[in-house]
């Protein structure tokens, strides 16, 4: 949502993208690494490591659930 709220002009002005701003900014700023050019593609490698971080959670879960059986 973060991402297309770019496609909007003044939508990060709005009470909606100033709520969404401030949630993901932190999160996104260890991405800023990743621009081509104008380009950025913070959003895009946030999503892969929350994506991982679900993966790697899920997967701890799922050890933890086996040893109590």
């Amino acid at each position: 949502m973060y991402a297309l709220l770019s496609w909007l002009p003044g939508a990060y002005q709005s009470k909606l993208g100033q709520v969404i701003t401030r949630l993901v900014e932190p999160f996104l700023s260890y991405f800023n690494f990743a621009s081509v050019g104008p380009l950025g593609f913070g959003p895009v490698v946030g999503i892969i490591v929350l994506t991982l971080v679900q993966y790697g959670l899920r997967a701890v879960e799922i050890m933890l659930f086996r040893m109590m059986l």
